[in-house]
């Protein structure tokens, strides 16, 4: 049976290729919808081929790439010399991790994308030797396209380009922020799960989906039409962040920010606070430190106060952590937060005592699974820490260990380079401290992040890199061509 949600998105993509006139025009427009569908549109399938359920995501991914070998075969794009040397450097260690994994495997042990953490803690299975899988060949394969689209995004569009996917996701962001309020609505003042029945019946119900009505303390679970809260609260304060970068820019150009960006930014803060998920609480910080950031450097660059705020956070995390156990030892196990701080407290001691994966019970298996499943795959990065064990050879409930332990010191540095460092244009008074604090903040956020590697190689990571610039900027900055040849163009 083919579901509404499947019919809805073919028809926005014929509707708006037949409006294209060009096929530069074709090519924002895919990015923009996949943009949205990444970011919003977790839950359901395009379709279902045998077992395996095609996302949402994957068809508009699978769209933009082919509408990006158009762009690179027929406008012939230049590609800037030291863009391309990265893209092969990063290209080579990749494959070279992949290599020495087949033929030269090591003794690590954790999980893969056939047996997850969750299954070696709760169902008792063990920890898999790390090899190569053919479930790592779609990963692989996710990067390619995202290399090839990213390469061609950061070559081929420009300023004002930026600002239209920019400011259009933003608008398309708004009605499902709406949507948002909604699920806030229905489900603390009538206690209805409505807004996920609907979202099913419309767009289907894929693994690992939260289907049911679930309490947290004296509030409810969030998901919007994502899978999970956890995830759902990371893509708030990910359209945050480009909300923020919004309001930046029209700082910049001397423009007024419109009245629903401004209420849409306070209805994303509102929904974080109810989500009751105790991920919020990490990315809001992170958020916060970011806001911090760029409040200490309005005035101009100013590296000492951004290296003040990053230490001084930095003690107040450790301070934190010595308390925490005085904290929780005040606190009830029966509320939300008093459960998960304690569950806090409780992993922390089984993990430095070594006996977690031993450990038979646990007051939220969500927190064991989580911090476990981080330390033990970042110590897998002993193993091979100059190249990696293999993209996606391992799996965790943390973006950035298995980025790093997948692709090792070198690799994590040029991919870190690719998406981020040689990505957007040069702009007069660029904060390139300011900048690389904002990046050092969003690599803090994946550090608990359980959403794979979504979080490196999907397509609004390249907004976002280019919304992280904008950031570092300051009101009298003005734009610097890349090249001669491009001020003659």
């Amino acid at each position: 049976m083919i579901k509404i949600g499947t019919l809805l998105l073919a028809i926005i993509f014929l509707w708006r290729f037949a409006l294209c006139r060009t096929l530069k025009k074709l090519y924002v427009d895919s990015l923009i919808i996949t943009i949205v569908v990444e970011l919003f549109i977790e839950r359901g399938y395009f379709v279902q081929l045998g077992s395996q359920q095609i996302s949402y995501r994957t068809v508009c991914e699978n769209i933009v790439f082919i509408v990006s070998i158009f762009v690179a075969c027929y406008k012939g794009i230049e590609i800037r010399k030291n863009r391309l040397i990265s893209y092969g450097a990063l290209f080579v260690v990749i494959a070279l991790g992949l290599v020495f994994l087949i033929l030269f495997p090591t003794s690590a042990t954790g999980a893969n994308f056939d047996v997850a953490w969750d299954q070696i803690l709760v169902l008792g299975y063990s920890r898999q030797p790390i090899r190569f899988t053919t479930s790592m060949i779609l990963e692989i394969i996710q990067l390619i396209m995202f290399m090839g689209i990213s390469m061609v995004a950061f070559s081929y569009l420009h300023e004002e380009d930026w600002k239209e996917i920019l400011d259009s996701v933003i608008k398309i962001s708004q009605y499902f922020i709406f949507i948002g309020l909604v699920e806030v609505v229905t489900k603390y003042i009538f206690r209805s799960n409505i807004i996920s029945i609907i979202s099913d019946t419309l767009l289907g119900i894929s693994a690992s989906t939260s289907t049911t009505l679930i309490t947290r303390g004296s509030g409810f679970e969030l998901t919007g039409l994502n899978k999970e809260a956890s995830h759902y609260v990371f893509i708030l304060c990910i359209v945050l962040i480009l909300f923020i970068a919004k309001v930046k820019l029209n700082q910049i150009e001397n423009r007024q920010t419109d009245k629903t960006v401004k209420l849409s930014m306070v209805a994303i803060i509102l929904i974080i606070i109810f989500s009751f998920s105790f991920s919020s609480l990490y990315y809001g910080i992170c958020v916060v430190v970011l806001l911090l950031c760029m409040l200490a450097t309005r005035r101009g660059k100013s590296p000492v106060k951004l290296l003040g705020i990053i230490v001084g956070v930095a003690l107040g995390i450790t301070i934190l952590i010595n308390e925490l156990p005085a904290i929780a030892s005040g606190l009830s196990t029966t509320g939300f937060w008093g459960r998960r701080i304690n569950s806090l407290v409780e992993e922390m001691n089984q993990i430095s005592s070594g006996n977690w994966l031993n450990a038979s019970t646990a007051l939220e298996w969500s927190n064991r699974v989580r911090l476990g499943s981080t330390y033990e795959t970042f110590k897998l990065f002993k193993y091979s820490p100059l190249i990696g064990l293999g993209f996606a050879s391992v799996t965790a409930h943390s973006s950035l260990a298995m980025l790093v332990v997948g692709c090792g010191g070198i690799g994590t540095y040029l991919y870190i380079l690719v998406l981020f460092g040689i990505g957007t244009r040069k702009y007069l008074n660029y904060d390139r401290s300011l900048f690389l604090t904002i990046m050092l903040i969003y690599l803090a956020m994946n550090i608990f992040n359980s959403m794979g590697f979504r979080a490196f190689y999907e397509c609004w990571t390249i907004l976002l890199a280019v919304s992280m610039q904008v950031l570092s900027f300051h009101r009298d900055t003005t734009y610097l061509e890349e090249s001669i040849e491009e001020k003659k163009v």
